[in-house]
């Protein structure tokens, strides 16, 4: 009996014991990221509206889908009607534990748990590590400290949320120390567990682990003491057999799919990579900077002729700390065990956050780094564009490097017990002051009342949101606030954001028509019709009821300012005009201070118009023509309820070589023709019988030429150029 009380109360002080590290990392966060508990329900922490909103409609996108029965996959919510694969990294753990949150609290307060808890549980999980191999829970808060208040974790939690879920990084690495003691199933299910949650948190977290696994392995395999060589391998192997196998197969739609995607390129190794200085160089982020007008980090670009204006990407944000650094050189003086392990692992990922080529700061060396290896010689490598981000690696080596500081400190003999504490206070004050993000920025996208009336509407339409485009990302893919939008009114949207969006989706938003709303477009196309007598037709077709030209484009400054960029004059002037011509009128439905917006009404036009099927490359003005595939289709509308006759010419020009093409209507052969490269054909259709609705026209051609595309820099299959697509 009395030992079962004595269990009881052990496990209770254990209880406590942890509760109390929990509550220490919760009010640590609230001071390092302050003010931002202050508008913990109604500002979503981290800049702008990019990243952030894109992810918080990933969060809405999977409750909405599990709720009607949608595939979560394939979306044709966004660049409706063909939809697009949801892909690239899905976070899978964040993004359905959002979802949750989101229908319970909405999208802010969601976000904000899940970021707030990435610090909390960040810093528990580093310190049950360090606690592991140093047995003094004090050096382990240190440990969690440096771990999850690392410059990589502040930034990227403002943005990237899986990114930001680094807990179980030290919860796997805990369970490979744990096996070199013991042999255990529990432990072995632990481990595989951990290494799958990490993977379906963000796949980035996967491949470090598996780096950090082989690391682990070659140096300890022959160092066992308590456990057999054959035993340990076994235990290894069963522990990446679980999480890699069960990995797999969650991740099995989007590596079975035969999606064709842009190819990521050396150069997007070379920007999203970290730089040698950069790992001394506080950031916009750090308090240090912010409350001295950036003098250091001035100092520093200045001294090295560096543009500080150049800094592209939040990926090269790498700075260590002055107080970890100097606490992780101390640690060996005390000569742990495991330190020379933890020194060579934080060289490695350091070595490996330097990308393919070594930089200073922006400035290329022309040293070759180890990445590069990788990058040449590891099939897909190239998808990992961003190896700024092994650095959270040499957080946590330099965390549990920091944690055999403070312990050797606190074991010393010279100092009295008082002394000690008042130095371990020292230590974790100079350290938060090191990396302090305070203050925090935060940023919540306000939402137009015009989302209002479309939210309340019952009826089933879509919505063409413009610009599509954005300076800050791809010229055929919207803003990430349209989406978020999107979250808010539930209704498909013409075109929007994904981060991985497919080649054949990106061109959805360069069609005819459509195209008229990208932001950077020619005016002219290969179709020649009015849109004061078809546009309203064209707009019915796409089933569109709102049409909405935003006038600003949110974006997030380096200086930790959330503003807006006004869009271009020319764009709401040629935006405004194309409405104005298919209107009929020159006054919105609806405008604010950030959007005009446009209700489209019936058409009663009853005249046959074009739209430009699968088939087309983008409008080259140089040429004044549209690139075509082997087979490419137009689409004729007869809106009328019976049969009629009509004329068709279309008029093309053979590239590199003279070619010959059959056209068909309904799939049904009309003609064919010879096309020169010399002059260009024209092919005429006289009293052609045009079905109700929808027509299709095929043009197909014998052969193609390989061209590159250079949007793309992808080779692509072109047959012909379409000048002009007209009839009567």
């Amino acid at each position: 009996m009395q030992k079962e009380i004595m269990k009881n109360s052990s496990l209770k002080n254990k209880i406590i014991k942890h509760l109390l590290v929990i509550s220490i990392f919760l009010v640590l966060t609230i001071i390092v990221t302050f003010p931002m508990i202050l508008d913990f329900t109604t500002q979503a922490a981290g800049q702008g509206c990019y990243d952030k909103c894109h992810m918080m409609w990933r969060m809405w996108w999977a409750g909405f889908s599990n709720e009607n029965n949608l595939d979560f996959y394939h979306s044709q919510y966004i660049f409706h009607p063909n939809g697009v694969s949801i892909s690239g990294n899905l976070a899978h753990f964040t993004t359905g534990i959002g979802s949750i949150l989101l229908n319970l609290f909405g999208n802010v307060l969601a976000w904000n748990i899940i970021w707030l808890s990435g610090f909390v549980f960040g810093g528990y999980s580093a310190f049950l590590l360090s606690n592991h191999l140093t047995k003094n829970p004090y050096s382990s808060i240190v440990a969690g400290i440096v771990f999850t208040f690392s410059t990589y974790h502040v930034v990227h939690s403002g943005f990237h949320i899986g990114l930001g879920m680094i807990i179980w990084l030290p919860l796997f690495i805990l369970i490979l120390f744990k096996i070199l003691e013991k042999n255990s199933k529990v432990l072995i299910l632990l481990g595989g567990i951990f290494l799958f949650l990490a993977s379906i948190t963000h796949i980035w977290f996967f491949v470090m682990l598996i780096i950090f696994s082989i690391i682990f392995f070659v140096i300890h395999i022959f160092k066992q003491k308590d456990v057999t060589n054959k035993k340990f391998v076994m235990n290894f192997s069963l522990i990446l057999g679980i999480g890699i196998i069960a990995s797999l197969i969650m991740f099995m739609p989007v590596l079975t799919s035969d999606v064709e995607y842009e190819q990521r390129v050396l150069n997007e190794h070379i920007t999203y990579s970290s730089g040698l200085v950069n790992l001394v160089t506080p950031t916009f982020y750090h308090s240090s900077q912010i409350h001295s007008d950036y003098k250091l980090m001035l100092e520093i670009y200045n001294s090295l002729d560096e543009d500080i204006g150049i800094t592209q990407s939040i990926e090269s944000f790498s700075y260590l700390g002055y107080s970890v650094i100097f606490l992780s050189i101390l640690a060996l003086k005390f000569r742990y065990k495991f330190s020379w392990f933890w020194v060579l692992s934080g060289v490695v990922f350091t070595l490996l956050s330097f990308g393919p080529e070594l930089k200073i700061i922006n400035n290329l060396t022309g040293i070759l780094m180890p990445e590069r290896i990788l990058f040449d010689y590891v099939p897909l490598w190239e998808e990992f564009r961003s190896p700024g981000r092994f650095i959270i690696m040499t957080h946590l080596s330099m965390g549990i490097l920091s944690a055999f500081a403070v312990n050797g400190i606190m074991n010393s003999k010279y100092f009295s017990k008082k002394i000690l504490a008042i130095i371990l206070i020292g230590i974790v004050v100079i350290l938060i002051f090191d990396l302090s993000a305070s203050p925090y920025a935060s940023h919540t996208q306000p939402i137009s009342k015009i989302y209002e009336e479309i939210k309340n509407d019952n009826n089933d339409f879509v919505v063409l949101e413009a610009p599509i485009g954005s300076p800050q990302g791809s010229k055929l893919t919207s803003h990430p606030s349209f989406d978020y939008y999107q979250a808010f009114h539930e209704k498909p949207i013409i075109g929007g954001y994904e981060s991985r969006a497919s080649i054949s989706t990106l061109t959805q938003t360069d069609k005819y028509f459509i195209n008229n709303f990208q932001l950077r477009s020619s005016e002219k196309d290969i179709v020649k019709q009015n849109l004061d007598e078809h546009g309203l037709s064209i707009l019915n077709y796409f089933n569109i009821k709102y049409v909405i030209i935003h006038k600003n484009e949110v974006t997030a400054l380096t200086n930790l300012e959330t503003a807006v960029v006004p869009t271009e004059k020319y764009f709401l002037k040629k935006s405004e005009k194309i409405m104005s011509e298919i209107l009929g009128n020159d006054k919105p439905y609806f405008e604010d201070d950030n959007l005009i917006a446009y209700k489209i009404s019936k058409s009663e036009n009853s005249k046959p118009y074009f739209i430009l099927g699968e088939g087309w490359h983008r409008f080259d003005s140089a040429i004044n023509a549209r690139s075509m595939y082997p087979e490419s289709n137009i689409e004729i509308i007869n809106p009328k309820d019976n049969e009629i006759k009509y004329s068709l010419s279309i008029r093309l020009l053979a590239v590199e070589h003279n070619r010959h093409v059959e056209v068909f209507l309904n799939g049904k052969y009309l003609q064919e023709y010879n096309i020169s490269t010399d002059s260009v054909t024209t092919m005429k259709f006289n009293e052609i019988i045009l079905l109700p609705g929808k027509n299709t026209v095929s043009i197909k051609a014998d052969g193609y030429e390989l061209l590159v595309d250079p949007e793309t820099n992808r080779e692509y299959k072109i047959s012909l150029a379409g000048l002009s697509v007209s009839g009567n």
